[in-house]
């Protein structure tokens, strides 16, 4: 039984029982048995040895407590979007990482660097899949025109014309094709004429900005595209409840009322397409002002007015796909972006990924500018705090390059105010050789800053001190010279 529970009573492959061993001590010829005392280790190592010890048995218990009963293994935790369940809409696609060789959620949880063992041989549908993204990403032809098929060994490829670029995105898989379209690779993003969609969005957002940080700049696309639809939904809403002079409507009975149009059979999901034609054809997305007007009882409120029409694209829908989720068939649960985009900013953000250190680069953030820039869509870990902060109400991330720049401003001292007399009891004040019967003129010093001092100028309201910033700690003494020209 010994055996079978793993002691050590017994050796593997025999039945008989070892009552004592015996081992040999390093750096001599003296056996001891197993059964002696060993040798006390030091504070240091008890103390590490203790502490590795009840980290263990704290991270076996809550292991234990999570996993409900013992030998079950609990499946790595994963940056789900905002009210996606998996047991009700099934694994979400929207990795980034299945665009870069990750053929399945399962090579996102548990990458292949993990794993020791040798990789498994691709097969032609996984190595055809391969070919296209590279084809995408080096706008080159790594495939036979004529049934896509990979290139005879010592071939060259073609370069990507647009015509082949279409048939490449259309062969590839849904999700692969979403992913594609949000990093824009249904175009040449090398040329010299390439307009990025966010640019279509944010002008500031431009090709320039694209191939400087593309990452930072979908997001900031992503999150200015959300805010004009946010917008759009409550300017729809209000017009409903203004016509029933009533709340008769919400933001999310507009957004439900429209995917239903597109959805007759309600089958719960839109492609990218149908998602297209809720904002393209059926709201109409609209880019909004703020106005204050009075109200009938004398205070002020802000409304919408209404602008110039935002032109939606596949690209932009994509992206609105990656941040809250799609399955592997391409399809989004319209369910998930109503509650996500209805919901209020407090409970989004308490859903948001933390961003840390130690995640640096994996969601597209490199610094502290670029965490400042997307704030408002993610939640930061400090070293004093446990969990992850909020940014404060009205916080502007464009503050963060004003921060990170030094101001375009001088200053200039006017006037030094003190003495030091309290530190330094040594002679330290001076009259300079400029002193005459119808003036007086002083040298002494303040901090690390030498004064000469005068008082008629003082008098009259001129500026009555010259300034010496030869010094760059505390003076502490003054001599002069008996000319009176030198200090």
């Amino acid at each position: 039984m010994a055996e079978n529970l793993g002691g050590s009573r017994g050796r593997e492959g025999s039945g008989s029982v070892t009552p004592m061993a015996s081992t040999r001590k390093e750096g001599s010829g003296m056996m001891r048995p197993s059964s002696a005392p060993r040798e006390r280790p030091s504070p240091q190592a008890l103390k590490a040895s203790m502490f590795s010890d009840a980290r263990g048995r704290v991270e076996e218990r809550r292991q234990m407590k999570e996993a409900q009963y013992w030998g079950r293994e609990l499946p790595p935790k994963r940056d789900l979007p905002a009210y996606w369940s998996v047991s009700t809409h099934g694994q979400p696609f929207n990795d980034e990482r299945l665009f870069s060789g990750a053929t399945n959620v399962y090579q996102v949880i548990n990458p292949a660097g993990r794993d020791k063992r040798a990789p498994k041989p691709m097969g032609p549908a996984t190595e055809q899949q391969a070919l296209l993204r590279k084809s995408l990403t080096e706008n080159q032809l790594y495939l036979s025109k004529q049934d896509l098929s990979p290139l005879p060994f010592g071939s060259r490829p073609t370069p990507l014309r647009e015509p082949e670029r279409v048939l490449v995105l259309s062969k590839l898989t849904p999700y692969q094709r979403i992913h594609a379209l949000r990093l824009c690779l249904d175009r040449d993003t090398r040329a010299r004429d390439f307009v990025p969609w966010t640019e279509m969005v944010w002008e500031k957002l431009n090709a320039r900005f694209w191939r400087r940080n593309r990452d930072m700049c979908i997001r900031l696309a992503t999150q200015r595209l959300e805010n004009y639809m946010k917008r759009h939904l409550q300017y729809l809403a209000d017009q409903k409840c203004n016509a029933a002079r009533a709340p008769a409507s919400r933001t999310k009975d507009v957004l439900t009322e429209a995917f239903w149009r597109v959805d007759p059979d309600r089958t719960g999901r839109v492609s990218l397409q149908q998602f297209l034609q809720v904002w393209q054809n059926v709201l109409c997305l609209l880019e909004y002002r703020d106005e204050v007007v009075a109200t009938a009882t004398g205070r002020s409120r802000v409304v919408l007015v209404p602008g110039r029409r935002i032109l939606i694209d596949l690209p932009m829908c994509s992206a609105i796909f990656t941040q809250y989720g799609f399955d592997k068939e391409g399809l989004m649960p319209y369910v998930v972006f109503i509650n996500a985009i209805s919901a209020s900013p407090a409970r989004l953000l308490g859903q948001e990924v933390v961003i840390s250190a130690s995640a640096e680069g994996r969601h597209g953030l490199g610094n502290d500018v670029e965490v400042a820039y997307c704030v408002g869509n993610a939640k930061i870990v400090y070293p004093k705090c446990a969990k992850g902060v909020f940014p404060p109400s009205g916080f502007d991330p464009r503050i963060a390059d004003r921060s990170e720049m030094p101001p375009n401003a001088h200053m200039w001292l006017e006037h030094a105010y003190g003495y030091a007399g309290m530190d330094t009891l040594a002679t330290n004040v001076f009259y300079t050789k400029n002193t005459t019967k119808e003036r007086d003129e002083v040298v002494y010093y303040v901090g690390c800053v030498g004064i000469v001092f005068c008082k008629q100028d003082m008098d009259k309201g001129l500026r009555s001190q010259r300034f010496f910033f030869g010094h760059t700690n505390d003076i502490k003494c003054l001599a002069i010279h008996p000319s009176r020209w030198w200090v």
